[in-house]
């Protein structure tokens, strides 16, 4: 079995799917735009030459180059929710597609350190002139730029096909009968500035519109019950649910002029069930891993600080940091008054509980830079939290001042499906 494990294979991250017609193949252009089935939160694929081998985030690691890495949460593979398309008469009618963002070369040696938890490093640069590659019915027919349109990822065509190969997949040999069947998935060049957003694999989207809606329902009702339990919330109102890293979260909270202000800490958990989405996994694997092979190595100092980071997080903070951050009139406001009612709001969707209250004198925060030139460390360098994972942010404001929920994306993890499930229920009635 040893030559089997040595052999090399190629390992990619595919972060979006879709459907396209053999028309709007046929028609492909630089400066086109391609969207997939697959909504900015919904995660990503882990595959092994072109086979499943786990789902989770796409990471970005390392500073010169910074590197597409791959974030195992699950193992197992999830049906995608939106339905395959009627595909009608003709076998090439109406032909699938990828988007592959990072790709290296494993032996099956080198994944076996990994599990779930782990994170891989990909031997493909973010910041290459066209880091995504889009592949047609397993095909390579162009490469590009990642882009969200609405919700939905992309591509941003930079190149159409191989150097050297006519412009669009069939020329002239669309069959006849199928001309102008458009799916929709396709749209030529855009005209004007403005319409097109690329997406940022360094501030990735972990939840789609439906949870973030979702999370604006139940957190009204959060608003409701502690402006009728407190004198002190009287007047509070939801104004905000967004999604945004650590950092961009501390930088602003720094700069508000809130006055007053305390800062609390819980865990948000559940009790695990076997029919819905796990919590994300524990690691028994390494932290780090890379390709034997490396074409660019991240060295010894990034593994360092990746199983420090890792470690610190599975001790402290895990899948279940939330933060409480009491601002103004309603700094001395009862932490538990506020994780009463947000108990009371969630128990309409699911079993989850909220851990008694820990009060911080300040965030923590790792920002995952290296040192200076000098050997100093940087600002802001404390481990705790990394300044570049995503959270879900919440305002709720009063008269009297604001009360911000932050929930670490690992600590919804959990409840992605309930929220969406529900939101759908309610989009329904």
């Amino acid at each position: 079995m040893d030559p089997l494990f040595a052999a090399p294979a190629r390992l990619e991250i595919v972060f979006a799917r879709g459907w396209l017609s053999a028309w709007e193949a046929s028609h492909l252009e630089v400066g086109g735009t391609l969207r997939g089935q697959t909504l900015a939160g919904d995660g990503a694929e882990l595959c092994l030459e072109g086979r499943h081998l786990a789902r989770g985030e796409v990471y970005v690691l390392g500073d010169n180059p910074a590197l597409f890495g791959f974030r195992v949460s699950g193992l197992d593979r999830e049906a995608r929710e939106a339905p395959e398309p009627q595909r009608g008469a003709g076998l090439a009618e109406l032909l699938p597609f990828e988007l592959v963002c990072g790709q290296a070369t494993y032996s099956l040696a080198d994944l076996v350190p990994a599990s779930g938890g782990s994170i891989l490093s990909l031997d493909s640069p973010v910041d290459a002139p066209c880091p995504v590659t889009l592949r047609i019915a397993g095909l390579a027919a162009g490469r590009g730029r990642a882009l969200v349109d609405g919700e939905a990822l992309g591509i941003l065509l930079d190149e159409v096909l191989p150097p050297g190969l006519p412009q669009g997949l069939g020329g002239t040999t669309v069959p006849v009968g199928i001309e102008d069947f458009s799916t929709g998935a396709y749209l030529g060049p855009r005209k004007g500035p403005g319409q097109i957003k690329l997406y940022d694999f360094r501030k990735p989207d972990r939840f789609t519109r439906r949870c973030i809606d979702a999370l604006e329902g139940l957190h009204r009702r959060v608003a409701e019950d502690l402006g009728r339990r407190s004198a002190q919330a009287e007047g509070l109102e939801l104004r905000l649910v967004d999604q945004m890293t650590w950092g961009e979260w501390i930088e602003e909270r720094a700069a508000r002029k809130a006055g007053p202000r305390r800062l609390y800490t819980t865990s948000f958990g559940r009790p695990e069930r076997d029919y819905e989405r796990g919590i994300w996994p524990r690691r028994t694997g390494r932290a780090f891993v890379e390709p034997s092979g490396a074409l660019y190595p991240l060295g010894q100092d990034v593994v360092d600080r990746t199983e420090r980071l890792t470690a610190d997080e599975e001790a402290r903070l895990g899948d279940k940091a939330v933060f409480l951050d009491l601002e103004g009139g309603l700094g001395d406001l009862d932490p538990a008054l506020v994780l009463s009612a947000l108990r009371s709001a969630w128990r309409l969707l699911t079993d989850a509980s909220f851990g008694p209250a820990q009060e911080l004198e300040a965030p923590p925060v790792w920002d995952f830079q290296p040192a200076d030139e000098a050997g100093r460390a940087r600002p802001g360098s404390q481990e705790g939290l990394l300044a570049n994972e995503m959270i879900a942010l919440v305002g709720l404001a009063s008269p009297q001042g604001s009360i911000h929920l932050v929930y670490a994306a690992r600590a919804l993890y959990a409840h992605t499906k309930v929220l969406e499930r529900h939101e759908r229920f309610s989009q329904a009635r």
